[in-house]
Formats: structure tokens, sequence, C-alpha cells
């Protein structure tokens, strides 16, 4: 059994279009799912096909009977009130405890997923003492968040969030028009303010048959990852949410548009640029982070010059250089995937048109240009300003060094990925992993000698070729371990 709570920041954002919808694609692509509605307010027994019930009843199939609407709405009250409140103007008695083992019930006998949405609002009151939150805190499972897009959108979702806190939340903006400018300011405050990604998920509305073609994916709906406002901001790709609770199936039924553009189809190159340009942009939201590995780097190679006998010094910083680049590599890896894999983001990564691979070599491309390239600048001006090496020495010991870390790199994300999700494991699985840097810093040095020398044989060439191998093959082993990851949470 696996079991969702769909709740929201208010009402009317959302819920039921978000709950019907992962009922018709989780159908769609073969899995059993079931949803429930235990109390509904504004109900109103002579139009029954304008209710939440119905909605729900109709994306799960069924025929909508009297035995049905019982299944899916045990409480169904009249008045358009919070729930303690219709329930006394209707002179009914609400039982928390009896809300409670109804849910807990169907969740324990569900045979697959189990979807149950709530009324209203994350605090909304299901009686004078009890409220959706004590239902979800009760019952333990993971919340879906629906958000509207408004003014005053960014308060509310945090608001939710610090009630939800300790839970495990995914937030969905339901995006009624493309236009909007408050979802961009919705979803980069997420980020910034307390690194969480959001679901974008175009809303749609109509007749019901028209309702069951889009949100069943029977056409193709198109769902950004960059927000349609300003194309520099990473949006978070939503397929209604399907993605996210089921990564190992949905894959082979759900396309996605990795953009959104009138007109206009994303070559590989541009679609390539804009995820890069997206990498770049956390990198930079986490400047501080960088410089302070930069700086770690510069601190510990200064002191290492104070510490050496200036007579050896010229013949061991080449080979300090490479101990403290491996060192902060290894030790800022982490940040390449585990906000993304926390967020949710990696379980995008595995359905999009776009290649994976490419998406996780950018990633780590980023990485580089943000951290090792500043590295091999720093130790390239080193040698040249304070050591006093040439011109020739110091740029040749930049690009190996640089094209050295690319590689290492690489490896040390396939350390980082191999434990991704856990804690506490990621200095055993760099220690792993760092035989593979050996070599690398073999063929290092070796290629520096030789552009030194103007010496560079047909061996350190083919050497060098070997040692670059090593990247696309790490790219191949760390998205094997992302999806063994995602698959698993």
């Amino acid at each position: 059994m696996q079991a969702h709570f769909v709740t929201s920041c208010g009402t009317d954002v959302g819920k039921t279009f978000i709950t019907t919808a992962l009922c018709w694609n989780f159908r769609r692509i073969g899995e059993t799912v079931q949803a429930i509605k235990p109390v509904v307010s504004g109900y109103d027994e002579d139009s029954p096909g304008c209710s939440d019930t119905f909605q729900i009843i109709a994306s799960l199939g069924y025929d909508f009977t009297q035995e049905n609407v019982d299944k899916i709405s045990p409480w169904r009250l009249n008045h358009p009130r919070a729930p303690n409140i219709a329930s006394r103007m209707a002179g009914i008695n609400l039982s928390y405890s009896e809300i409670l083992g109804f849910c807990a019930e169907r969740c324990k006998n569900a045979p697959g997923r189990i979807l149950i949405e709530g009324v209203g609002g994350v605090m909304s009151p299901l009686t004078d003492e009890k409220s959706c939150i004590d239902l979800i805190r009760d019952l333990s499972i993971d919340v879906v968040l629906v958000a509207n897009p408004c003014l005053g959108s960014i308060s509310h979702v945090l608001t939710a969030l610090e009630a939800l806190r300790g839970m495990q939340v995914k937030v969905v903006i339901t995006l009624k028009d493309p236009d909007n400018t408050y979802c961009t300011d919705l979803v980069e405050y997420l980020r910034s303010y307390c690194g969480r990604s959001a679901y974008i998920q175009d809303h749609v509305s109509g007749e019901r048959e028209k309702w069951a073609l889009v949100t069943g994916f029977a056409s193709n709906l198109a769902v950004p990852i960059f927000s349609p406002v300003s194309s520099q901001y990473p949006y978070k790709p939503s397929s209604i949410l399907c993605n996210a609770l089921s990564i190992s199936t949905v894959k082979a039924s759900l396309r996605l548009h990795v953009c959104r553009v009138k007109s206009v189809s994303y070559s590989l190159v541009a679609i390539s640029v804009s995820v890069l340009m997206r990498e770049l942009k956390i990198m930079s939201c986490n400047a501080g982070n960088a410089a302070q590995v930069v700086l770690l780097f510069v601190v510990i190679v200064g002191i290492a010059l104070f510490v050496l006998p200036p007579a050896c010094v010229n013949e061991v910083m080449p080979c300090l250089f490479w101990i403290c680049g491996v060192s902060v590599t290894q030790a800022s890896i982490k940040a390449l995937l585990e906000d993304d894999y926390r967020g949710g983001v990696l379980e995008q990564l595995l359905i999009q048109d776009l290649l994976p691979e490419a998406v996780i070599f950018l990633k780590i491309l980023a990485h580089w240009m943000c951290i090792s390239v500043p590295i091999s600048v720093a130790a390239a001006l080193i040698q040249l300003t304070i050591l006093g090496g040439s011109l020739h020495y110091a740029i040749a010991l930049g690009l190996t060094f640089g094209v050295g870390l690319l590689v290492v790199n690489c490896v040390s994300a396939v350390g980082h990925s191999l434990v991704l999700g856990g804690e506490g494991k990621l200095i055993t699985a760099q220690i792993l992993v760092f035989p593979m840097i050996v070599p690398v810093v073999v063929c290092s040095h070796l290629c520096l000698k030789g552009m030194v020398d103007f010496t560079f044989t047909r061996t350190t060439a083919l050497l060098g070729a070997g040692v670059l191998c090593i990247v696309p093959v790490s790219v191949f082993f760390i998205l094997a371990a992302v999806r063994l990851a995602v698959e698993k949470d």
C-alpha cells in the first residue's frame, strides 16, 4: 500500500483536479489505485454530478451509484462551510475517531495506491477539536500540497509547509494562466528560502469528457521545466505527479515536453544550454558554498607554502595541488545530487524526452565550472606569481589540472550516487571510488610533463584518452544509481 494525502493551502485551488488526474493516469499505466474524500461539504444531493465525489468516482472508472458514493465520501454535508460548522447546521455529529478509522482501514486494505483528498486546507477543522492536519499526522502518510499562485501564495505555502514540518511533502502548483507571474515568484522564493522545488501543472476545466481526455494524458499535455515567464529559472516538471509517485511504471506511458515555447521547438543544443543554465543558476544561489570550497583550497595550499622547505616546493606543489583539489572536490560533491534528490527533481529526470545521461553530465559540468575551474585557475596563478613558474608551465598546469578534475568530479559523483538518500555513508563511498582517481592523477602528471617538455608520446595520448573514457562510463553508473535510489524511495 502506498498512500498520499492530497491537501492544499485553501479551498478551490485544485485538490480534486490533482486527485482525479492521478487516478486517471495511474489507471492508464495499469496500476491499481483507489481514492476517497471522506468528508465533503457543499454536497448537493439533487445535483451530485457537480460534486468532487462525482469527479473522483468517474476518474476511478466506477458507476455513479449510491453504494460508490458511500464508499468514496461517507460524510456528505450540504452547506459549503467548514465541516464542523456544516455538520452543526445539518444536525449531524461528526466523529473524528470514525473518520480516522475509516481512512486507516481503507489504507490498510488498499491493494495498490490510495489517495485521500482532504477538505479545505491543511488546518481546516473537521470537528471542533480536530483538523485535517491531525488526520494527516495520525495516518502518518506522505502529503501532496496543492497551491494556487496568487498574491499572498508565498505566505500561504510557507505557512502550510511549516505546519507540515517533519512530513514528506510534495508541492504542486496548479497553473490556470500561463502568464501568471505569481507562479514565478512562488517557485523562486520556495527555492531560495527553503531549498524546495515545486511541481507545475496546468489546470484544465470543462466538461467531464474533456477533463478525462486531458488529465488522462490521452493527448500530449505539455508541462514546463522552465518558467513560461523567465526561461532562466528552473521549473520542476509534473506529469500530474504520477511520475513522482510511480517512477518505475510511468516512464513508458507519459511523455513530457521539456520546455513550453509557442510555435517553437527547442533544439537539443538549446535545451542543453537551458539545462546548463539551470544548474549554474542553482550553483549561483549557493555561491557562498562554492567560494568557501575555493577559499579552502587556497588556504591549504598557502599553509603548505610556509611549511615546506623552499628547496622542494616546486617539486612537491603539483602533488599538493592534486591532494587539495581531490579533497575539496569530494567534500563538495554532495551538493551535486542531494538537493535535487530531496526535492524530487531527479524523479523527473527519468521520464523526460531529453536524455537523462545528458542532464547528469550537464550537472557535473556545472559543478566543475563553479568549483574545479576556479581551483585550476587559482593553482595556475599560485604557480605563476608565488612560485615563480613560467607562463607556459602555469598554463599547462591549469589545463591538465582542470581537465583531470572534471574526471575526478565524475568519479566522486559515482561515489555520492551510490549512497544517495543515505546518511553518514559518503566518506565510505568516496574511499571506495578513490582507486579510480589514482590513474587520473598519474595521467595528468604525464600530460603536464609532455606539454612542458614537448615530449607528448603516443602512450601518453592513449592513456589520456582512456582516462577521459571514465567520464561517459561514470555518467551511466551515476544514472543507474540514481534510478535505483529513486525507485527505492
